[in-house]
């Protein structure tokens, strides 16, 4: 859980919004939570995935890579194993609706997160 309390502080501090925690695990054997928030632009969805790797790193948990190209991609993954971060320019997660896939499952309260 360390990881996830990391990874929705950083979106929450980089003034990523919308953030909803979804614990996918019945349905993705690859992985617990997905964790999805909008973002303003791709340079600001570049500023929280860096952030992101650096506090993991910094903290010794787990992190694997980031998809989608700096400064360019509207969407852009964050693989931290057990965590996957989806960062959306609002208009992509329009678009591609993960919250709407996944809204049967479980959630968890971003506040149970932060406090």
């Amino acid at each position: 859980m360390e990881e996830l309390k990391v990874i929705v502080k950083v979106i929450d501090e980089k003034k990523g919004e919308n953030i909803n925690i979804i614990d996918v695990s019945s349905v993705n054997p690859l992985t617990v939570y997905y964790v999805i928030a909008t973002v303003f632009s791709t340079v600001q969805a570049q500023a929280i995935s860096k952030e992101i790797s650096q506090k993991l790193i910094e903290n010794k948990l787990a992190f694997n890579h980031i998809e989608g190209k700096a400064g360019i991609s509207r969407w852009i993954l964050v693989d931290a194993q057990d965590i996957i971060v989806h960062l959306f320019v609002n208009e992509e997660r329009e678009i591609f609706k993960l919250d709407e896939l996944y809204q049967k499952l479980p959630h968890i309260a971003v506040s149970d997160i932060l406090n």
